[in-house]
């Protein structure tokens, strides 16, 4: 249990560094696409990174660079901790205890995912529907509405769809149809069964929502007239509901839309900022996956000089007479 613990602080760790580079390097630029498929990938890359584990003998040569000797210190401090894990775990008595809370939370949210999808269900069961454009009009008088989730569009039958303010909010529904939204919402809401105790993905997922939203902005609104987004938002004095899995319309915060789209795309270290990723990825790598190489294994041995071995078999007392 002790060990499942520590694998699940580096998960934490690892989403806590990349989504600081995030925060403070790429949010609130204008590359949303860029940074929904990051959010979604750090999501998900930090479930695999403390998979990797490289082990290294721990006197690979006989005269050794700085960049390895700082590699055999991180590996021998990794192999110290999980040492120190295994040694925790004979003496630790509250495993099942800890697991059956683990557990007991997982199913809470296991429930809440498939409410949700029942919720959903349910809307598309008991309201008329009608085909648009390979689509489904779902016509409901549901408070929150218009949402969308996949080829879905729940429609609220108080806003007329045929005058401007309808076009231009079924305009944004359907980016979020085209773009797959609700398919990266299903990946993150799957992943809180098991990583609800992560901070980080609770921030990921609400940054998630809110690049969704830009998205659909930038791609439903023609000329960037941020006059007709303001007008579409002051719908949002309708009453909401809660389907984690769907799309709504009227997302908060309000304000923040609003800047980004007005704001002006930046071209100045753009692709710097989104290229200097990969060294952190290095390093992420770097931090978790070395390990000292098991004490049976064979280190390699530089040398400096050629030595011929000869075998010499002494003969048998037969041979002698």
């Amino acid at each position: 249990m002790i060990t499942i613990l520590y694998y699940l602080l580096k998960v934490v760790l690892c989403s806590t560094i990349l989504y600081t580079y995030y925060w403070f390097v790429l949010r609130n630029k204008q590359f949303h696409q860029y940074n929904r498929y990051y959010l979604m990938g750090i999501s998900i890359f930090s479930w695999i990174i403390p998979f990797f584990k490289i082990g290294i003998a721990p006197k690979t040569l006989t005269v050794q660079s700085t960049p390895l000797n700082f590699v055999q210190v991180i590996a021998n401090t990794n192999s110290g901790f999980e040492q120190n894990i295994i040694e925790t775990t004979a003496s630790f008595n509250w495993d099942t205890l800890i697991q059956g809370i683990c557990i007991a939370i997982s199913v809470l949210f296991v429930f809440r995912f498939i409410q949700s999808l029942w919720k959903i269900r349910s809307l598309i069961k008991n309201y008329p529907q009608q085909s648009f454009r390979n689509l489904k009009l779902v016509m409901t008088d549901v408070k929150g509405t218009p949402f969308s989730f996949f080829k879905y569009i729940f429609w609220n039958t108080a806003i007329k769809i045929e005058d401007q303010v309808g076009q231009k909010i079924l305009a944004h529904e359907l980016v979020h149809i085209q773009e797959r939204h609700s398919f990266d919402k299903l990946i993150i809401e799957l992943q809180f069964v098991i990583g609800w105790f992560n901070p980080i993905l609770w921030l990921i997922r609400k940054e998630l929502y809110l690049i969704h939203e830009f998205i659909a902005d930038e791609k439903s609104i023609e000329n960037k007239d941020a006059s007709v987004l303001a007008n579409l938002l002051l719908v949002s004095a309708y009453p909401k509901q809660q389907h984690v899995l769907s799309n709504y319309f009227f997302f908060s915060p309000i304000k923040r839309r609003i800047q980004m789209f007005t704001q002006t795309p930046s071209t100045t270290f753009s692709y710097v900022r989104r290229l200097f990723i990969l060294p952190v990825m290095a390093i992420l790598v770097l931090l978790f996956a070395f390990r000292n190489a098991p004490s049976n294994a064979r280190p390699i041995v530089e040398l400096d000089k050629q030595y011929t071995c000869l075998l010499y078999t002494s003969p048998s007392p037969r041979d002698a007479h």
